[in-house]
């Protein structure tokens, strides 16, 4: 398409295709329209043959506009309407050859008619096309596959399921469908994803007329079966870690690099958030848990800015004088051909961190008697998987090194300065999982058991952890010299001097052993089968990143904040 007539209104395709007018003119065709005098056209080119909306369609055979240098502006093929394309033998879209779905079921029978199912799917398709045009490399969708995970908890007479989920396992980011955008967004193409993988938890309760609470039974005294914890946290983590060195800004002046201030700032408050299950048979000290915990906190630094003034001259030459005599500072002519400047040198620089982090905790407990007046003791031994995850980006820039040397040519003197910049990402993880030792307690401070009681709770879990830290860098840095030659006349010439790029750190690994203390402590209101608790929880990964930048190094990471739960008992 050409392009419009004038500023504002209808659009090329538009005046073309719906009112069939040339786009150019605005008018009905004219082969060769002369040029408007009255300035309404915005746009004009010279030997303009005009195009005919209306040339191919039927009736209306086109016979060709040439200018003199040849160029065909014939009308679009197929009148504007479009392309013909042979279709047969294609595959419709989102149709593969094969889609399969593997369902498994595991019940397990509880005491007081509670069932516990062991549920898990898996979906596989085969690869399949987003369009009917079949296009290979652009349409093909690939082959996919999917996981999902659950624990379901039921009681059909009284009406309660429980279910605690995973979806996509694996954590993929497969297509599942795409198209093609129009062309007035630039052809760009939508795809569809599946989910991130996703934890979940969803309590209902069907009111058919059967009891509250399962088995309910006023006379109930100890833990119930099975008990339901949800908590949440408002949390901070310290994660210190090397600040990663811009090479390409070492060779800035005093004061002026800001890539170094940017990094390592507090992270903003955070939040944490848990599941727990836990059962226990009626009458037993033993109990069983597992538990899943998953928190992140970010940080943004606004972008630091600093300037520096460089001031100084410019020297140039006399046309016909001698070479350099009016740069000497000696010169009677030394000011009436120099002319002052000020430049300014100027760093910004910006950082984002992130942490995130995964627990999972399986344990088995037992009720013990240990006096002092305790209401509740129990130690316990299991097993702690955890995932820590951190990254930090880290963009500099800066313009710095004005130099403006006498220039040795006439009337002409040489100026330069340097441009400099930083790209850097750091990505961190630890993975590993090993034994666990706990002791968690209770002691009454108001009420009874019967008609509710407030206790003070505290637990302290120690361990170690057996796994794999990772670390890898990416980014680029790169110094930019520009030299120009300017005249006593103001005239200006930029010339850009090769880059020199600095290279980033290789990645590394290793197997490493991190030792774990969590602590915990709070005031708790249990009445029958509901229990809420708030308190504050303090727990610390020795070494357990590699948070170094040019070389290795180990540093703790240390979460804590203040929590509320909620705990609800089912069965007895």
């Amino acid at each position: 398409m050409l392009g419009m007539a004038g500023g504002g209104g209808l659009s090329a395709c538009e005046l073309a295709y719906v009112l069939d007018q040339d786009p150019l003119t605005g008018d009905t065709y004219v082969a060769s329209p002369p040029q408007p005098t009255n300035g309404s056209q915005l746009f004009w080119y010279p030997g303009y043959a005009g195009f005919d909306p209306l040339a191919g369609s039927p009736g209306h055979p086109y016979t060709g506009q040439n200018t003199s240098n040849g160029v065909d502006y014939g009308p679009a093929p197929n009148g504007g309407a479009g392309f013909y394309k042979n279709l047969s033998g294609h595959e419709l879209p989102n149709a593969p050859h094969i889609t399969a779905t593997i369902t498994a079921d595991y019940t397990i029978p509880l005491p007081n008619n509670w069932l516990a199912t062991l549920h898990t799917d898996l979906y596989y398709q085969s690869e399949a096309w987003t369009r009917v045009f079949n296009t290979p490399g652009y349409d093909k969708l690939k082959a996919y596959s999917n996981i999902n995970l659950a624990a379901i908890f039921s009681n059909d007479d009284a009406g309660w399921k429980i279910m605690a989920y995973v979806k996509n396992v694996l954590d993929r980011d497969s297509i599942t469908g795409a198209f093609l955008n129009s062309d007035d967004t630039g052809l760009t193409t939508n795809v569809f994803l599946t989910e991130p993988r996703l934890y979940g938890l969803r309590v209902t309760k069907d009111f058919s007329g059967g009891p509250w609470w399962t088995g309910a039974n006023p006379n109930h005294t100890g833990p119930y079966p099975l008990t339901v914890e949800i908590m949440g946290q408002a949390q901070r983590q310290d994660a210190p870690y090397t600040t990663m060195i811009a090479q390409a800004m070492a060779d800035l002046p005093a004061g002026l690099d800001t890539s170094q201030s940017a990094q390592n700032r507090d992270l903003d408050w955070g939040d944490g958030r848990s599941v727990k299950l836990t059962y226990r048979p009626d009458g037993s000290p033993w109990s069983a848990s597992g538990s899943y915990r998953y928190g992140r906190t970010n940080t943004d630094t606004a972008r630091l800015h600093i300037e520096q003034y460089d001031k100084g001259h410019i020297c140039g030459f006399y046309p016909n004088g001698p070479v350099g005599s009016f740069c000497d500072p000696n010169s009677p002519k030394y000011n009436q051909y120099v002319s002052n400047y000020e430049h300014t040198s100027w760093s910004e620089a910006a950082a984002r961190n992130r942490e995130e982090h995964t627990v999972v905790d399986f344990n088995v407990g037992r009720d013990v008697g240990l006096g002092f007046g305790l209401s509740h003791s129990e130690l316990g031994a299991g097993l702690r998987f955890a995932e820590f995850k951190s990254s930090t980006d880290m963009t500099a820039h800066a313009v710095a090194g004005w130099d403006i040397p006498p220039g040795w040519a006439k009337y002409y003197v040489g100026i330069g300065n340097a441009g400099y910049s930083s790209d850097l990402h750091t990505r961190r993880d630890f993975k590993g999982f090993g034994p666990t030792l706990s002791w968690a307690a209770a002691k009454s401070l108001l009420g009874a058991a019967d008609a509710g009681h407030l206790d003070v709770d505290w637990s302290i879990t120690g361990g170690v952890l057996f796994g794999k830290q990772k670390t890898s860098f990416d980014g680029e840095e790169q110094i930019i010299y520009r030299h120009g030659t300017a005249s006593v006349y103001g005239s200006y010439l930029s010339q850009v001097g090769p880059a020199t790029i600095l290279p980033v750190p290789n990645g590394r690994s290793k197997s490493v052993s991190v030792p774990v203390v969590d602590l915990s402590l709070g005031l708790s209101y249990e009445v029958q089968r509901v229990k809420v608790s708030t308190g504050y929880r303090w727990e610390r990964y020795f070494n357990v990143l590699d948070a170094g930048y040019a070389e290795r190094k180990d540093y703790d990471r240390t979460l804590d904040g203040p929590y509320f739960k909620i705990a609800i008992g089912f069965g007895g």
